[in-house]
Parts: C-alpha cells; sequence; structure tokens
C-alpha cells in the first residue's frame, strides 16, 4: 500500500486555514471523491456540524470529542479543522489512517496565546509531506500577522472563541504571555 499523504495548514486566527479546507472539500466532491470533514465537538462558535469559515462559508462536518473515532473511515481524504483542539495522542490515529494510504489535511493554529506550539501540531508537522503556512494581517499594523493574541483573561491554553477574544497580531505587537 502506498502510503498516505499528511498535509498540515498551519497560522493565527483569521488567516484562511478553514477556508482552505473548505475549498479542498468541494474540490474532491467535484471529483468524485469520498471525503470526510471532521471539527472538534468542543468548536460550536458557528454550528456544531459544519465547519464554517470567518467569512460564513460552510461545509457538512462530523463533531468528534476524540479522532479515535475514525479508526475504521472509509474516505479517501480526511480533513480536519481545529487540529489544535485535539489530543496529542490523536494523531496516531491519524497516522494509521496515512498508512492505509488516505490523505489526511489538518487545519490549526501555528502557536497558542503564550507563542507556543500545540503538542498535536508539533507532532504531525514533524510527520507532514506538505507544510501551508497562512498568514492574517496585523490587527495593529496590517503587517503579516503569525501570532494569535488573546484579548481575554485566562490561564486556559485552549479557550474556543472569536474575534471577541482574539486577534491576529505580527511579532512586533504580539505580547508574549508568561
Amino acid at each position: 500500500m502506498t502510503p498516505g499523504t499528511l498535509i498540515c495548514i498551519t497560522g493565527p486566527m483569521f488567516s484562511g486555514k478553514s477556508l482552505a479546507l473548505i475549498d479542498a472539500y468541494e474540490k474532491a466532491q467535484k471529483e468524485g471523491q469520498e471525503v470526510l470533514a471532521i471539527k472538534s465537538a468542543i468548536d460550536t462558535r458557528y454550528h456544531k456540524r459544519q465547519i464554517v469559515s470567518h467569512s460564513l462559508k460552510t461545509i457538512p462536518a462530523l463533531p468528534l470529542h476524540s479522532l479515535q473515532e475514525l479508526s475504521h473511515c472509509s474516505a479517501e481524504l480526511i480533513l480536519i479543522d481545529e487540529i489544535q483542539f485535539f489530543n496529542n495522542n490523536d494523531a496516531d490515529i491519524l497516522f494509521s489512517l496515512l498508512s492505509q494510504g488516505k490523505t489526511i489535511m489538518v487545519a490549526g493554529l501555528n502557536l497558542d496565546f503564550r507563542g507556543r506550539t500545540f503538542p498535536v501540531m508539533k507532532r504531525l508537522m514533524a510527520e507532514a509531506t506538505e507544510h501551508k503556512e497562512m498568514h492574517a494581517l496585523c490587527a495593529l499594523c496590517e503587517a503579516p500577522a503569525a501570532y494569535s493574541h488573546r484579548l481575554v483573561a485566562g490561564e486556559e491554553t485552549v479557550m474556543v472563541g472569536g474575534e471577541s477574544k482574539y486577534e491576529p497580531r505580527c511579532k512586533n505587537h504580539f505580547e508574549y504571555a508568561s
């Protein structure tokens, strides 16, 4: 069996990661591929059963608490949004699916609000066949932004939110949290 392909799309909030997954879904559908889109069940910002871009473009998605639920997936293409919301151990099931020849495209934040890599993203990026790094525009100066700056207090690493909680920032305007 030919090993599969792992594509990681990374970047800060508002950089177009979800839109890239939506575009890949639509292209695969036109080509007649069996495709499965997945989102974390904790991400209910726009819709419980859809991946929604910030521009409000949507595709249907299966909400999961753990990727372990994918062990018997028949889809040729698996798209996973907000991979940072999943556990680092969930990467194991993705590697198993890759060994079955699947194509997997994951999208997630490159860094948390402290400027640190999410463990699951770090692990997947190390094994990625392809990496697409996306940038947003800094909310303060409109330079290319690679950071997600948290606007609200909270120590938890994962805090689901949109523009009321986060904004993209460039390196010069990003404030590292301790």
